[in-house]
């Protein structure tokens, strides 16, 4: 999807995730920065999400220690647990888990990036636990490219990859991805990254 600015990119994700729940399927959010996971709680109130669902919808942010409202009076707070019960709650999810807890998954680009030593997360981990079963929408998809490089860089021996390989092989074993950003074809030594399309 690669309309301009307040084209109305939003509401058709927002729509996506809602079909994904309909099918069955573990809808995955993404986006550039926490602070708009409430552009998207927006977004699904506003084609009805919540009289669907026959209440609030249920969001798990991959981020800990979050405090955020989503709404504008400020009712409507999306929280998580301190760095060490959120890594548990992630270590420990399962698909089934997601299902009877959650409606839809919450995350950042750099949710996705290794820690100190190239080291991989529970982040990580429990995306790729959910990925066969998942609907991605990639919000802000040019950011999912080799911006540090301009290439896909390889791990090293004993590292996990870096973020933007990373994401391309997670979306590989994705039940389905949604690309949405007015920028998508910034660079052309990154259009590999749709390659889950016919564009790559």
């Amino acid at each position: 999807l690669g309309d301009m600015g307040g084209l109305g990119k939003g509401r058709v994700n927002a729509a996506i995730l809602r079909w994904a729940m309909k099918e069955g399927r573990v809808p995955i959010f993404v986006t550039e920065k926490p602070g708009l996971y409430s552009d998207m709680y927006r977004d699904l109130t506003d084609i009805g999400i919540a009289k669907w669902l026959g209440r609030d919808v249920r969001i798990l942010p991959t981020d800990n220690s979050l405090s955020m409202f989503l709404d504008d009076e400020e009712t409507v707070k999306l929280k998580s647990g301190d760095k060490s019960a959120h890594e548990k709650l992630l270590n420990e999810l399962t698909v089934d888990d997601f299902e009877s807890t959650y409606d839809v998954l919450f995350t950042t680009y750099s949710q996705m990036n290794t820690v100190q030593g190239g080291r991989t997360t529970e982040r990580r981990t429990v995306l790729q636990r959910l990925m066969p079963h998942a609907i991605v929408v990639l919000d802000e998809s040019h950011n999912g490219g080799a911006a540090e490089t301009g290439r896909v860089a390889k791990p090293k021996p004993g590292k996990a990859p870096k973020r933007s390989l990373y994401i391309r092989e997670l979306l590989e074993e994705a039940a389905g991805v949604m690309y949405s950003s007015a920028t998508y074809a910034k660079r052309a030594d990154s259009m590999d990254r749709y390659r889950s399309t016919n564009l790559a």
